[in-house]
């Protein structure tokens, strides 16, 4: 796609008034650049492939569920926003949580350095839930309502583990030109919360389904813009540290 950059220069008498040490930087420089550039490239073609086993896995899951067809109008629906297909997939998994582990294990495995980095500007570790929130999943069956509680909140941070790893990509792509977030998106963890409660014997009034919902989006999301704050607010403390003459760019947030 981007050709050979190392013969760049080498080209129409590219090399005409060099000197010879100038010209063999500017080959390195070159080098450098095509290294950098099939990285990058080979890391896309990664990426697209975890993507499409996603997204197969998602569909298999869908089939596992008979008679939930909202689920997968609404799943393509936040797919089709340019959603990470880890984190629909994630969202979907309530209740599961061997297959919850299975999706944390893989994201740790993924993408480590950026981990690393989000790991080292992080103020809050964990999302919770206030009293008020955990009082929408309680009924009068009290050992029924902690179970249900306890799964939510395990739930709550495998999404966030998926959505920590393309944060950017979800934070963009989730907001509407209002900056209001897209209804698709609630409505899908609604349709989610209520097929799990009451397949466990739970029967919430709907609007605390979807009150839970969008304040679970809420917390997640408001998470994901603090970490991308800091990891910019780090990388201008980088950038000034740096000699006078540099050309990396501070403003470049994780993609």
């Amino acid at each position: 796609m981007f050709g050979d950059l190392e013969q760049f220069g080498a080209s129409e008498g590219g090399g005409e008034g060099m000197s010879e040490a100038a010209m063999e930087a500017f080959r390195e420089q070159m080098r450098s650049a095509s290294q950098q550039i099939k990285q990058l490239q080979k890391g896309e073609q990664k990426r697209k492939k975890k993507e499409e086993k996603l997204a197969k896995l998602l569909s298999q899951f869908l089939q596992r569920k008979s008679g939930r067809g909202d689920l997968a109008f609404l799943a393509a629906h936040v797919l089709a926003l340019n959603i990470s297909p880890a984190f629909v997939l994630a969202i979907l998994l309530l209740g599961d949580r061997e297959s919850q582990q299975d999706l944390t294990m893989a994201a740790k495995e993924d993408d480590k350095g950026l981990e690393v980095e989000v790991m080292a500007t992080e103020t809050i570790q964990n999302i919770t839930l206030d009293e008020d929130e955990l009082a929408l999943l309680r009924t009068e069956d009290s050992i029924l309502s902690q179970q249900i509680i306890d799964e939510v909140l395990i739930w709550i941070e495998m999404m966030y583990i998926q959505a920590r790893n393309d944060q950017m990509r979800i934070i963009k792509n989730s907001y509407d030109e209002n900056q209001q977030m897209h209804a698709a998106i609630s409505d899908y963890m609604s349709a989610v919360i209520r097929h799990f409660t009451t397949d466990n014997g739970m029967v919430l009034p709907p609007e605390n389904v979807d009150i839970l919902a969008q304040n679970i989006l809420r917390k997640i999301f408001s998470n994901l813009q603090d970490n991308m704050e800091k990891i910019q607010q780090l990388r201008n403390q980088e950038f000034d540290s740096l000699p006078p003459g540099s050309d990396e760019d501070p403003n470049a947030l994780p993609s």
